[in-house]
């Protein structure tokens, strides 16, 4: 396999739907989305965010690809997930609660390209559905009608905060820029992880404890060694994946998924 042929070749494709997308969310070239408030009407906002998921997902497999001979990267086994303990107090520590699309605080920083796969996120909680009606009792004569709220009907040119959509495209350019530095920050990644997986089984058991008890042992940390991902790749379809691939970078996807496992697979021994 020519791997140098394959980075070459997806990068390019996918340096050009993230400058496509730039460029309809009115970022320029090497531009900041800076410190301002920046909206972008519903219908754009959404059809970046749709492309933009699966572009983030293309991106990581190229930059697994990219660091296949600097270590050994892990191969998906398992599942990992979250969503099942309904305690905050109980959830890992470092992980705050993510911002909601389109309501981000401006004047951030532009964060790294995420080199890991999000886990998947489970819920045996009741589905949050939006009601389609709201109170409208009115008597005649002696009420006002009651007007509808604000923000009720989400019509396609509602201005939508856009701060967090706009650095995550400018991240995925510079990372596309610099795969070798992503690169070698996988691997730095990879070898951080292989350290603490190698933790002794006492530890492990200290560890697991201290997350049953909800103490926080020396290190900082409860959360157990052992389910802690040993991939940056997840198990089963991509982040982004599309079954009916509508645009090219889906098919751009399906593509790197396939190869970045081939890259990252055990030798046959057989």
């Amino acid at each position: 396999m020519d791997w140098d042929r394959v980075i070459a070749r997806n990068r390019d494709i996918l340096l050009r739907i993230v400058v496509a997308l730039m460029a309809l969310a009115g970022i320029g070239e090497g531009d900041n989305p800076g410190p301002g408030p920046r909206t972008l009407p519903r219908y754009r906002f959404n059809s970046i965010r749709r492309i933009l998921c699966t572009a983030e997902s293309a991106a990581r497999r190229l930059v697994v690809i990219a660091a296949r001979d600097l270590v050994t990267i892990g191969f998906p086994e398992g599942v990992f997930m979250t969503g099942f303990d309904p305690d905050p107090s109980r959830r890992p520590v470092g992980k705050g609660a993510r911002q909601r699309e389109g309501q981000g605080e401006e004047g951030q920083a532009v964060p790294a390209l995420a080199l890991t796969d999000p886990l998947k996120r489970f819920s045996f909680g009741p589905r949050r559905i939006r009601p389609k009606s709201f109170p409208r009792i009115t008597i005649i004569g002696v009420t006002e009608p009651t007007p509808v709220p604000d923000g009720w009907y989400r019509l396609p040119d509602d201005e939508l905060a856009a701060g967090t959509l706009c650095r995550r495209l400018v991240s995925l350019k510079r990372a596309l820029d610099d795969l070798d530095g992503q690169a070698r920050r996988l691997a730095r990644w990879q070898a951080r992880r292989d350290k603490l997986l190698s933790a002794s089984l006492s530890d492990t058991g200290q560890r697991l404890a201290a997350y049953e008890n909800g103490s926080r042992p020396a290190g900082g940390d409860v959360r157990p060694v052992i389910n802690k991902p040993r991939s940056p790749l997840r198990v089963g379809r991509p982040p982004g994946h599309h079954a009916r691939q509508r645009h090219e970078v889906d098919a751009v996807l399906a593509d790197l998924n396939w190869l970045a496992l081939d890259a990252i697979a055990p030798p046959d021994s057989s």
